[in-house]
């Protein structure tokens, strides 16, 4: 069974495919501008959960952000490790 949030927000389970989260976390990166490191997120059964590491908790708050932005699907963690070079 389909998550509500996903019911509530219009999204049918199979318009959800490799191919869009693959061009969406292209978009995201491209607005990210190389200020995470190993950017990535996977798509987990209830939501999305962003990965990578950042020198600045600043940098972590946009790319969740920018996540937000580019997509309405919900985000269950924002596990982007903050660590000082």
């Amino acid at each position: 069974m389909m998550p509500q949030i996903f019911q509530e927000r219009g999204v049918v389970e199979s318009e959800i495919t490799a191919p869009d989260l693959t061009q969406l976390e292209a978009q995201v990166r491209d607005r990210l501008r190389g200020r995470i490191r190993h950017f990535s997120f996977k798509y987990e059964e209830d939501g999305l959960v962003l990965c990578g590491e950042a020198d600045y908790f600043y940098d972590k708050q946009i790319a969740l952000h920018v996540v937000r932005v580019e997509t309405d699907l919900p985000i269950r963690a924002n596990r982007i490790l903050v660590q000082v070079r």
